[in-house]
């Protein structure tokens, strides 16, 4: 990636960013990928360009539909990837320009800027209130605060995926659920077409909602940080690795066969080892075991019935 080109110096078609100084940043074509068509008439501008933001815009350079970031810390210039081609990008809202097409305001950033943000957004010359929408990635926020005075409603489209660090680059896969509200028609045309799966999620259950997802797909890394470091005290070769392996091999066997299908001590009913298992992790460290004794416990009771034998 080459900054500050000359003046009247032109980089490679389609390849181009735009910093609010207007430095011009040369893009390589390794992320071109052949065959993506737009599906549907529209512009997105994503606010964020961390793990979520990341990824969606990616997904959408993909599928060739005009794209902006937006990222106010800077990380769009100080990544040491190369960003997607066809991507333009600023450090502000104000500096991307108003088209005819209808624009998804993507915002994939923290809360606590939220309200600052689409204040910001409802007031630049890009946002056309009569056909552009603001929607949150955000499960958890308030989307009813936005104030009356603005003009402006805010959906939300939070996708039910783990996502990578943002340096990865990597897209939103297909068929990942999006929990949606507030949205036109337009934006969940826009979802589908991309391959996503948008789904009316009930305001009044965002937080439980948000709860189930994050004991799926967060708290499985707390079980793999301390299963490491007993395989490492026991001089199991690669702990993390292993142990990561492990819950990667869990997850292809529940996701085809079911919870039910779970293997393990406490899913065969083998109560004698299951009681060896949960002594010698209390004795290692009291608060392991506690969680053990309630996973082990859930295990049983939704294994009742099933033929778990080894």
């Amino acid at each position: 990636m080459k900054a500050g080109i000359a003046p009247g110096a032109e980089p490679m078609a389609g390849c181009r960013l735009w910093a609010d100084s207007g430095t011009r940043i040369e893009m390589t074509r390794e992320d071109e990928i052949a065959g993506y068509r737009p599906t549907v008439e529209v512009r997105v501008v994503v606010c964020g360009h961390g793990r979520v933001g990341g990824s969606f815009a990616r997904s959408c350079v993909l599928a060739a539909i005009p794209t902006w970031v937006i990222d106010v810390q800077s990380v769009v210039y100080q990544m040491p990837t190369i960003l997607p081609i066809g991507m333009n990008a600023a450090m502000s809202v104000k500096f991307v320009p108003p088209v005819s097409l209808p624009t998804l305001w993507y915002l994939c950033t923290p809360e606590h800027v939220n309200d600052d943000l689409v204040r910001q957004i409802c007031e630049s010359p890009g946002f056309n209130r009569a056909t552009d929408c603001i929607a949150v990635a955000s499960a958890t926020w308030d989307t009813s605060r936005v104030p009356e005075d603005l003009g402006a409603s805010v959906g939300r489209a939070h996708p039910l995926h783990p996502f990578p660090p943002a340096a990865t680059l990597m897209p939103v896969p297909c068929g990942t659920p999006f929990g949606t509200s507030g949205l036109p028609e337009f934006a969940i045309h826009l979802l589908e077409s991309m391959g996503f799966v948008p789904f009316a999620l009930d305001d009044q259950d965002r937080y439980l909602y948000h709860a189930a997802a994050v004991l799926v797909s967060n708290l499985p890394a707390a079980l793999v940080q301390q299963a490491a470091g007993i395989f490492m005290r026991c001089g199991v070769p690669d702990g993390h690795v292993v142990a990561a392996g492990m819950l990667c091999a869990l997850a292809e066997v529940i996701s085809t066969s079911g919870p039910a299908s779970v293997p393990g001590p406490a899913a065969r009913g083998d109560h004698l080892t299951v009681k060896a298992d949960q002594d010698a992790i209390d004795r290692h460290d009291p608060d392991t075991g506690h969680v053990h004794r309630i996973l082990s416990e859930v295990i049983v009771k939704m294994t009742s019935g099933s033929d778990n034998s080894r």
